[in-house]
């Protein structure tokens, strides 16, 4: 840029992924949704970042009013933006210390090519035409009917003015002391109330332990050991989450026991994880975001579409069916997920892959700390 320097990079692109309930969903639909709303303004702020170091600039990002409240039937759409959010919080804290200020931006819903009728009807019937017969029938015509009313009525509804959205950009990018946040539209504030109060709004109107793992950790072999000699109490099996095929086996494997034949499977536990490297975003790439979802993010959107059927049989679907979702937040524990030996590791292997001009910037006494 020679004698001109970029003062701020907005992240706007985004698309809007399937309109569908989960059960209707693939992973490839998440793995869309993600490539451009999370990982494409990832991408960009990577690569032009350090020039907004030096103006002491802004980064803004377009996530969107849906990561305030749950939407149902917006599954994958909702994950990137949520993905999208976390990325910007860490970054916002990372870069203080440079003088750069971290925007987000969540506008309510408007009319635009992102969310066109004609293009959207055309997907969710796509959507709706590749699922089977059984899911068809479970759901009901009806049931699809009133998801497409429901769409066409919110389209209707919203406004197609997007001026107040520019007008956000703008003050983002020049006010002197710009804000944080910037929830956009009166619909945004007023339907994240209303989705908020309602938990139950919707749209549309035993005995068996499967070890997930990417690595295979003390405590997996522990409970294998110990379930050699509980047999027709404990059953344990390793399955990896990053493959189809091993998740498929682990449910082929499921499938064939008597308790589930006659039972059903009555809970699943999303517990598989890794820790990504402890580095700010500077020194890291995009594939350390992609190994750390892959396995945090798709491999519990892959395991939860291979057992769902099974959960169903038992007490059929989710809270429409009755079927209680439960998310456990735990603090730091010493696990061997955080094992020191294996973080120092890591820590080295990126610090040696950077560039010299990180590592002068940040200094070796960085890393030591």
């Amino acid at each position: 840029l020679h004698s001109i320097e970029l003062y701020a990079i907005v992240n706007n692109a985004g698309i809007q992924a399937e309109f569908l309930y989960d059960d209707f969903l693939e992973l490839n639909d998440y793995k869309e949704a993600i490539n451009v709303n999370t990982y494409g303004a990832i991408r960009v702020t990577k690569a032009f970042k350090n020039l907004v170091k030096k103006s002491r600039g802004r980064i803004v990002f377009c996530t969107s009013c849906i990561c305030r409240f749950p939407a149902p039937g917006m599954g994958a759409y909702s994950t990137s933006k949520w993905a999208l959010t976390g990325y910007l919080e860490v970054i916002r804290h990372e870069l203080r210390d440079y003088g750069v200020d971290v925007i987000s931006v969540e506008p309510g819903i408007y009319c635009t090519p992102l969310n066109a009728i004609e293009r959207t009807m055309k997907a969710m019937n796509a959507t709706w035409a590749r699922a089977s017969n059984e899911l068809r029938e479970e759901y009901g015509e009806y049931w699809f009917s009133r998801g497409k009313r429901f769409f066409i009525n919110v389209h209707d509804a919203s406004p197609t003015d997007v001026t107040p959205v520019i007008d956000a950009y703008f003050h983002a990018i020049t006010a002197k002391y710009p804000y944080k946040n910037y929830v956009v539209g009166l619909d945004a504030i007023l339907l994240g109330v209303q989705l908020a109060l309602l938990s139950n709004y919707r749209f549309f109107y035993s005995n068996h332990v499967v070890i997930e793992f990417s690595d295979i950790f003390e405590g997996c072999q522990r409970l294998l050991t110990r379930s050699s000699g509980l047999a027709g109490q404990l059953d344990c099996f390793i399955m990896d989450v990053r493959s189809e095929e091993s998740v498929t086996t682990a449910l082929n494997h499921l499938k064939r026991t008597t308790t589930v034949i006659h039972k059903g499977l009555y809970g699943l536990v999303n517990n598989a994880g890794v820790s990504g490297v402890p580095l700010p975003d500077d020194l890291l790439t995009l594939d350390d975001y992609r190994r750390v979802v892959d396995v945090n993010a798709f491999g519990v959107i892959r395991v939860t579409h291979a057992f769902k059927e099974l959960i169903k049989e038992q007490r059929r679907e989710l809270s429409v069916f009755g079927v209680n979702v439960c998310a456990i937040e735990p603090g730091f524990f010493s696990t061997p997920m955080v094992n020191m030996d294996n973080i120092e590791e890591k820590l080295h292997i990126v610090w040696e892959n950077i560039s010299d001009g990180l590592k002068q910037q940040y200094g070796k006494k960085y890393l030591n700390y």
